[in-house]
């Protein structure tokens, strides 16, 4: 009775095993073709280690660890998890506090406006001193160009009556 209760669990065992197998094969199957659809679809020039053909050679004859060596050595680093995808992926997620203009503007109100004639209000007269001085540059390169431009079109209308005379002359004088 023992051995018969030992077989029947054995056998519930093995029965679950080759169930699990099952599926465990079927993914292990869709990874294998997932690999040779991206080896595949990836550019030659972003495979890492090794050509596109020898990761290609690779992936097929050794499935799991073909596959596994693709993933882990051969696709670009960072790439998105959809076949031949090129695009990288953020390496991480990245919060406000990361940014280091992060809460600037909150500390600034916080302290009030600088006092007149204190360094803070100094470099701030600077600053929009300079910014006024590359704007008026900007606008006098600005008014420069568009002065030339009129000058040649001025230019290009003179010459278009001068061609335009000459040959009103040839044709009176053919005549």
């Amino acid at each position: 009775m023992q051995t018969r209760v030992l077989g029947l669990v054995a056998e519930r065992q093995f029965d679950m095993l080759l169930r699990g197998g099952g599926i465990l094969s079927v993914i292990l199957i869709f990874f294998w073709v997932y690999c040779i659809f991206d080896v595949i679809s990836t550019d030659e020039f972003l495979c890492r280690n090794l050509p596109k053909t020898a990761w290609l050679v690779v992936v097929i004859l050794l499935p799991d660890v073909g596959g596994l060596a693709w993933l882990l050595l051969g696709r670009p680093a960072n790439a998105g998890f959809r076949i031949g995808d090129t695009t990288t992926r953020r390496s991480g997620s990245r919060g406000p506090d990361d940014d280091p203009m992060f809460g600037r503007s909150m500390y600034q109100a916080a302290a009030g406006p600088p006092a007149p004639g204190s360094g803070e209000d100094q470099r701030r007269l600077l600053e929009n001193e300079e910014a006024n001085r590359r704007l008026d540059e900007w606008e006098a390169d600005l008014a420069n160009r568009e002065a030339a431009e009129a000058d040649a079109e001025a230019r290009r209308a003179a010459l278009e009556r001068r061609e335009a005379e000459l040959q009103r002359r040839e044709q009176t004088s053919t005549d």
